[in-house]
């Protein structure tokens, strides 16, 4: 039973009803189903049914066919040998190849990975400290960059000056067996040399006593004397002048004599260097007087000898050798009444108050001053030698 609330009407003859079913109210349509090819059709007829009928035998034999297929098989089925794709899979238990992982491996696996959780291996932050130690920017000096030619006095350096050794090394003959019988040759020669020397009249052994007659042999050490004259030491040198010398004693005491004279070399100045020499010569007829020498910019003076003199040995006289850079240093002074006097000193190169003998910008002078004591004129010689560097 449906009551209508109100009617409404599509078309003239198409109505649209309210039908309350309830408590609700439902739009009914007075309509017509068509089927595909557009012919009203009820369907609850038999004809329908029918049709509906056939369409599901249609289906049933596809399924059927589908189920016979090759390769469409049922879960309880077995797989046919060979390999097989069958996509995601639980497999409730399994038989583990020999080898395999077991639970109680995975386990210990597990620790050692747990052991190593948080460990820092070699990470961005490791490696900027690494950059900035001290230790190893010592350590990387210390070996020296690779390169042709390396800082000096490194680990690289030393391997390039190895590696220059080896090479200049390289194709020479170390003890060959041709250099061996060489080496063997040539001892042969010298042993049968050594043997003829040895055989040879006139070659003694140390030991052996010389013969009879005049012999010279040299220099010779004078033993222990055993006699107790003053006539038992029969010793005589002969220099390479033909200068006997000749040792005699003298109450305990071994004296040389020479037979020859004796020359003073004057001073000589080392290789590479210049030779100085300061004449003071002329008569003095003041009390005092000066021969200057400038030592040139930038070099040293070096004094090695003094000679002096004067006329008259009741008259005294002093000799100063003086360094003069806008004051007087004393290098040296000599006293001298009538005798000559040589005075050898080893290169010295300061004033006595240790300044520098040193030419310097301006005026450096080395002074040598005669000084008399008494009021007549008198000859008073000096002469200064030495070097300059």
């Amino acid at each position: 039973m449906w009551s209508p609330g109100s009617i409404l009407y599509a078309t003239a003859t198409q109505a649209l009803k309210y039908i309350v079913d309830g408590s609700d109210y439902l739009l009914g349509v007075a309509a017509k189903v068509r089927n595909a090819a557009g012919t009203i059709i009820n369907p609850s007829s038999e004809e329908t049914l029918a049709s509906v009928d056939a369409w599901l035998a249609i289906l049933d034999t596809t399924l059927d066919s589908i189920k016979d297929t090759a390769g469409i098989k049922k879960i309880t089925d077995p797989l046919p040998a060979g390999d097989n794709n069958i996509g995601n899979v639980d497999v409730a238990s399994s038989v583990l190849p020999t080898g395999a992982a077991t639970e109680t491996k995975l386990e210990a696996v597990r620790v050692l990975l747990n052991s190593l959780d948080g460990k820092d291996y070699a990470t961005q932050t490791t490696l900027a400290t690494l950059a900035t130690d001290t230790a190893l920017l010592a350590v990387r000096d210390r070996i020296g960059e690779v390169s042709d030619t390396p800082t000096a006095n490194t680990l690289q350096d030393r391997l390039k000056e190895l590696e220059a050794t080896l090479t200049s090394l390289d194709n020479k003959d170390f003890s060959t067996q041709t250099t061996l019988a060489a080496v063997l040759t040539k001892l042969a020669e010298i042993d049968t040399a050594i043997d003829a020397i040895n055989l040879t009249t006139g070659i003694k052994k140390i030991t052996d006593e010389l013969p009879t007659g005049t012999k010279e042999i040299g220099s010779v050490k004078q033993g222990t004397k055993t006699a107790d004259n003053e006539n038992a030491w029969p010793f005589i040198q002969v220099d390479e002048h033909g200068n006997y010398a000749t040792i005699t004693h003298d109450q305990g005491v071994n004296r040389q004599e020479i037979a020859g004279k004796v020359t003073i070399v004057g001073a000589l100045p080392p290789p590479s260097t210049t030779l100085v020499e300061i004449f003071a010569d002329t008569p003095l007829t003041v009390s005092t007087n000066d021969t200057t020498y400038v030592i040139p910019t930038g070099e040293t003076f070096y004094l090695q000898q003094i000679v002096v003199g004067n006329e008259d040995p009741t008259k005294g006289a002093v000799i100063e050798v003086l360094f003069d850079d806008g004051t007087e240093h004393l290098i040296a002074r000599i006293y001298t009444s009538g005798q000559t006097l040589l005075v050898g000193y080893s290169d010295i190169q300061t004033a006595r108050d240790g300044t520098a003998l040193l030419g310097a910008v301006g005026t450096s002078n080395i002074i040598v001053r005669r000084t008399k004591y008494s009021g007549t004129d008198i000859a008073i010689d000096a002469e200064v030698r030495g070097y300059r560097a």
